[in-house]
């Protein structure tokens, strides 16, 4: 469990001027914003008081009265200021949100030496400091305190760089008012570590939800949102009307012959139920050579493929390819029926013929 705040040992509350206002006040050259670090001016009195009540006067916090949880632990720069006045670096009114003449809470406190501190700057351009560890020291040399929270101001003599105080550390058994919020820099021999600044952290950070972002939009490709959702759906509406049209059958003029295919395809069917014989006498041949029957020559199978025309004059006549053009279909229709006319002449001449009753006879038996 955290340990209950301490009520400090002496507080009290004075109006508050910036360092440079009271410099120039009173003709200090010697209180810069840059020597005092984070150091504040009390007065005299207000020293004779703490040494009067056997009190410590090297450890102070400040605050805002109308703010206290913001607190920032420090140490004098001097005990000079006049009765009733403090002054602070102007950083740290503004930190503390105070204008000039607003009173600010100043207490007692009692934290531990420091031992290591870890820093945050605003922004990469301090890490491109070439001595920027070394700066970084020499501008703690200056500080009373550090407070865990708050952010430190450091000059390169340029430009001035902004550091928030992410954590502090003090020797370990040390009173610790502060409940581990504050260091005492007197005399120390302080570790500092740099973190990242934030501007690289926050890219990291976008860069890392826009990878994620990426992930779950693959993952779940519905979850597609705004315009690239809508070009993606218009995209495959045009690319399945341009399929179903290339795809889909075209519809086929209507044929001006219609009569003389089916004639012809009546002759094929009159050919299939001839008599017995003239089947026998057309399929049973041997596709390679012809024979005679009765002094007849019968046509072998492929004679009867050379009568019929080529294959596509066939497919024609079954209505399976519509590439031929009409008259072609009426030159084989007559074909069809020269032929099977031809062959029915021959089977009566061998029916009718003595000698083709014999040898007919023969070739059944």
């Amino acid at each position: 469990a955290e340990e209950p705040r301490r009520r400090p040992a002496y507080s009290t509350r004075l109006a508050t001027y910036s360092i440079r206002s009271a410099a120039h006040k009173l003709g200090r050259s010697d209180w810069t914003e840059l020597t005092q670090g984070n150091k504040i001016v009390l007065p005299a009195r207000l020293r004779s008081v703490l040494e009067a009540r056997g009190l410590g006067y090297t450890q102070f916090q400040v605050c805002n009265p109308e703010n206290k949880q913001k607190r920032i632990y420090t140490g004098p720069l001097d005990f000079c200021a006049a009765d009733g006045e403090c002054y602070l670096p102007s950083w740290m009114m503004s930190q503390l949100k105070l204008s000039e003449g607003d009173l600010l809470a100043v207490a007692t406190a009692q934290f531990p030496s420091g031992t290591f501190a870890r820093f945050q700057p605003h922004s990469s351009d301090f890490l491109d400091i070439a001595n920027h560890y070394y700066l970084l020291l020499k501008t703690l040399d200056h500080f009373a305190a550090l407070t865990a929270g708050s952010t430190i101001r450091v000059t390169d003599g340029s430009r001035v760089h902004f550091l928030d105080v992410l954590e502090v550390k003090g020797k370990e058994g040390a009173p610790d008012a502060s409940r581990g919020k504050a260091i005492d820099l007197t005399m120390v021999e302080l570790t500092c570590d740099i973190r990242p600044p934030k501007d690289q952290e926050k890219a990291a950070k976008a860069k890392a939800a826009g990878a994620v972002e990426k992930r779950k939009g693959a993952d779940d490709p519905e979850k597609a949102t705004g315009t690239t959702e809508e070009a993606v759906n218009a995209t495959s509406a045009n690319d399945t009307t341009e399929s179903s049209s290339a795809t889909s059958p075209q519809p086929r003029p209507a044929s001006k012959l219609s009569g003389s295919r089916a004639a012809a395809r009546r002759g094929v069917k009159a050919a299939a139920d001839a008599p017995p014989i003239a089947k026998f006498k057309t399929e049973g041949a041997k596709p390679s050579a012809g024979r005679k029957v009765g002094g007849v020559s019968t046509p072998t199978r492929s004679e009867d493929t050379a009568a019929l025309g080529t294959s596509d004059e066939a497919e024609e006549l079954t209505g399976t390819s519509g590439s031929q053009s009409q008259p072609a279909l009426v030159r084989v229709a007559q074909q069809v029926v020269a032929t099977l006319i031809a062959i029915i002449q021959r089977l009566l001449s061998m029916l009718f013929s003595p000698s083709g009753r014999g040898t007919a006879a023969i070739q059944v038996g």
